[in-house]
């Protein structure tokens, strides 16, 4: 059965700072079973563009190893050549090696999909969220979300959670591309959201209050959960 929580969002990198609270919004899946993780996160532009997913069978961390869903990456790639498998934006400093000992806390019995996002272009983002939202969606997957905005864009992120509650997704891409403030991965944020809107699921956000935090932390689920 598919679970109720269908994308998390988190903060990129886990820190002494922020471990509670990454720690507390994972809690929110014991219990739950998925048969795959697919975790995005925002790399580096240079020297590849798009979105280049590692050709490993497998991710090492110091809980064991989680093998990587083949079947279902050769789908991203069968959808939209936008998507490929290469090693072009693998690297060990990679945000799901600090986020899967977390996730192997709480869940057991996943595969995982890596999915680096490594162009700013709109197109691409819409590209990520369209795919994502068609092959995931009859799936029981979680999509997990690495993007970070610190406390200190308190006054943006309430701009930003007005739009979100207002169903403007096109808002929420406008600001963020402004360049008026630094969010880490934006691109993958909005995809998420994007994401989100396609499967009509509620967006509940955890923000963080303490320095360190951060305020874009939250899940998107079906309604009554």
């Amino acid at each position: 059965m598919k679970s109720a929580i269908s994308i998390l969002f988190v903060p990129t990198h886990i820190t002494q700072a922020n471990r509670g609270q990454v720690e507390s919004l994972y809690s929110l899946l014991k219990g739950a079973t998925y048969d795959t993780i697919v975790f995005a996160e925002r790399r580096a532009d240079e020297p590849v563009k798009k979105l280049p997913m590692p050709s490993v069978s497998e991710f090492q961390t110091l809980k064991g190893s989680v093998l990587v869903n083949d079947a279902l990456r050769n789908d991203f790639c069968d959808e939209d050549d936008d998507f490929y498998i290469d090693d072009a934006a693998y690297g060990p400093d990679m945000a799901i090696y600090e986020h899967l000992p977390l996730i192997q806390d709480v869940l057991s019995g996943f595969s995982v999909v890596s999915v680096p996002i490594c162009d700013s272009d709109p197109a691409i983002v819409r590209e990520f969220a369209y795919v994502m939202s068609e092959i995931m969606g009859g799936r029981n997957a979680l999509l997990v979300i690495a993007s970070e905005l610190l406390v200190s864009e308190q006054a943006h992120w309430e701009r930003i959670g007005e739009h979100i509650s207002s169903k403007s997704i096109s808002n929420v891409f406008n600001m963020v591309n402004s360049g008026a403030f630094e969010m880490a991965g934006s691109e993958v944020f909005v995809g998420g959201l994007l994401v989100a809107e396609a499967w009509g699921l509620d967006i509940d956000f955890h923000s963080g209050g303490k320095p360190g935090e951060s305020l874009n932390c939250g899940l998107a689920h079906a309604t009554g959960f």
